[in-house]
């Protein structure tokens, strides 16, 4: 097996897993926005840990109320940069899964893993994967 070769199944099983993960990730997101709950929620703290930059990311826990009366406190699994907005006590508008609702998004914090952006970049490498497929392919054969 040449180098090229080997460099060829390493870039495809590479992409492979952070295509995989990425979609996985879009659809979650996605699912939750379009079937998910609308509704406001009242901030009742912050919790503030480091991100992989060790830059510090604050998420807000928040408290609502679901049709049932039931009341949830819950941490956001999205969060900012910027606490600024986040005081105790302030209203802010989340999504909540129905049949989970201790799985709260902030759409005002979500960091756009659904953004065209990140739907483009996955798409040229897509097509990088592509090629070295039929690269690999024609070694292969040849």
């Amino acid at each position: 097996m040449t180098t090229k070769t080997t460099l060829g199944i390493t870039f495809i099983l590479m992409f492979a897993f952070v295509f995989v993960g990425a979609m996985y990730e879009i659809w979650r997101r996605l699912g939750l926005l379009i079937r998910g709950v609308r509704t406001t929620a009242k901030i009742v703290g912050v919790e503030t840990r480091p991100d992989t930059d060790d830059e510090p990311r604050h998420f807000p826990v928040v408290e609502f109320t679901l049709p049932d009366s039931t009341t949830i406190t819950v941490e956001a699994r999205t969060g900012a940069s910027d606490s600024a907005g986040l005081r105790p006590g302030t209203s802010i508008d989340i999504v909540y899964d129905r049949r989970k609702p201790e799985v709260v998004v902030i759409d005002s914090l979500d960091p756009g893993f659904t953004s065209f952006g990140t739907l483009a970049a996955l798409f040229v490498c897509a097509i990088a994967a592509a090629y070295a497929v039929a690269e690999l392919a024609l070694e292969i054969t040849a």
